[in-house]
């Protein structure tokens, strides 16, 4: 300031000698040349001031949209015809902080104005979440834009419930194989999925001499939740609706209840070894059908528990797979609950021929569902092992394996599975024509799919047989 108030004085100098020795500047004594300088230079100070006010409001501004660009950048990738691929910004949108309607305004004192990226397509929200107040941001499909084939294929109720782990791994590695190939980062944020399923059924029937009867009901109820956390881990939850006909009065009797939950940490990208622990169907047998109904393979053999399940599973899509899994079992025999099992498998593919052959065994298979419940009338005596306590005394444990293969040619699929018993059940447990049963079970079927104006379907064939398994 000392440098500007010189060359005011020496400018206002230069105006007395301008102007003459009869003007007034020349009559001015130097007090009230020294006044007249100060006045000056007092405006043009505080004129300086407000200038540098405004200069440290606008640099303030500028460090607060650095600040938010170093916190969140995000970017992302576009893929030319070429295949190469380019990184470019996103577009920003304009946030407003302040408190109440009138601060957004831009004419409110307290408004302000700061440009961050915007949300629109980020896959990789890192230091985004400040910006959402109520957590996380959590995306829905379709993700990566694909449609819905227009069918229940797609649909988590409608896959195989064995191996159900296995599937939701490939699928998240499906995912992460689209997504480099378009470019774009894995995501870290949270994914939820949905799914799930409501059947009603309407019935009448005639007898002789001609009694008519009808019902209407609802069948069945399902919603599947499948969370994943991280790139490393999910959870799945499956709620289903249960009739208990506890009282005659039906809709008292509709029941929710948890028939799938469990966690697994596993990412096939990244690793072919994954683990999983919680209420599930245990990997033995695979249940395969183009069928409506359920296949008798299914009906003996398929054993859900609280268990703990570790396996591994190929990255292509060739190679073996397999899986060890331990339980708590429901029946007992001398005080001997363990039970457990394993899988092992081979996904082959070569000249248009694609498909997977497994076998397996589990250490007692009177711990299967339908073993457990086999859905007797109360005329029939044996209801299944799950009844009451003293059916659950078996004496012995029933091993059994199981053998099983999918191949496919073009339209053509096959389907074939066996599942046995490897000794017979204590006379005392269950029988078939007075001896200790030995249930067995198999599945033989073949299917041709089409499409039918746009949409996929198929015209299939099967034959299921049992033996020894009347009491089931």
């Amino acid at each position: 300031m000392g440098q500007y108030k010189v060359k005011t004085l020496a400018a206002a100098v230069l105006v007395a000698m301008s102007c003459g020795a009869n003007s007034y500047a020349a009559q001015m004594t130097n007090q009230q040349i020294q006044t007249l300088v100060d006045r000056v230079v007092a405006q043009k100070t505080q004129g300086l001031q407000q200038e540098v006010g405004q200069l440290k409001m606008e640099v303030t501004n500028l460090r607060q949209q650095l600040s938010v660009a170093k916190k969140a950048p995000v970017t992302v990738s576009s893929q030319s015809k070429s295949k190469r691929t380019s990184t470019e910004s996103l577009p920003e949108r304009r946030y407003r902080p302040g408190s109440g309607y009138n601060a957004n305004q831009p004419n409110h004192p307290n408004y302000k104005e700061i440009k961050i990226p915007s949300p629109y397509l980020v896959v990789d929200n890192a230091g985004l979440t400040r910006l959402y107040l109520g957590g996380t941001p959590v995306f829905t499909s379709p993700y990566i834009g694909k449609h819905s084939s227009y069918d229940g294929s797609d649909l988590i109720v409608n896959q195989s419930t064995v191996n159900l782990d296995t599937r939701i791994l490939k699928q998240g590695q499906a995912l992460d194989d689209e997504l480099a190939e378009k470019g774009f980062p894995i995501p870290q944020h949270p994914v939820v999925e949905l799914s799930g399923e409501v059947e009603g059924v309407a019935t009448g029937t005639k007898t002789h001499p001609g009694t008519t009867n009808g019902d209407i009901n609802l069948s069945d109820a399902e919603l599947d939740v499948y969370a994943q956390a991280n790139p490393w881990m999910f959870g799945y939850i499956s709620f289903a609706w249960a009739d208990s006909f506890d009282t005659p009065y039906r809709v008292s009797n509709a029941n929710a209840i948890i028939d799938k939950a469990f966690l697994t940490i596993g990412n096939l990208s990244k690793s072919p070894f994954y683990g999983s622990l919680g209420q599930l169907y245990v990997p033995f047998g695979q249940y395969t059908s183009y069928m409506i109904s359920n296949p008798f393979t299914e009906t003996l053999a398929r054993t859900k528990a609280r268990a703990a399940v570790f396996g591994f599973y190929p990255r292509g899509e060739t190679g073996p797979f397999g899986a060890a899994y331990v339980f708590k079992s429901d029946t007992f025999e001398s005080d001997k609950s363990a039970a457990g099992g394993a899988n092992l498998g081979y996904n082959f593919g070569f000249h248009n021929i694609f498909g997977t052959i497994a076998v397996g065994g589990i250490t007692n298979i009177a711990d299967s569902l339908g073993m457990q419940e086999n859905g007797a009338p109360d005329s029939i005596p044996f209801a299944g092992f799950g009844m009451n306590t003293d059916a659950e005394n078996i004496f012995h444990a029933v091993p059994a394996v199981d053998v099983n293969g999918v191949a496919s040619y073009k339209h053509l699929n096959l389907i074939g599975e066996y599942i046995g018993t490897t000794t017979s059940f204590d006379p005392r447990a269950m029988t078939f024509d007075s001896e200790g049963a030995h249930p067995t079970a198999g599945q033989v079927e073949g299917a041709y799919t089409f499409t039918l104006c746009g949409r996929p379907g198929n015209f299939a064939l099967g034959y299921n047989w049992t033996k020894d398994a009347l009491a089931l």
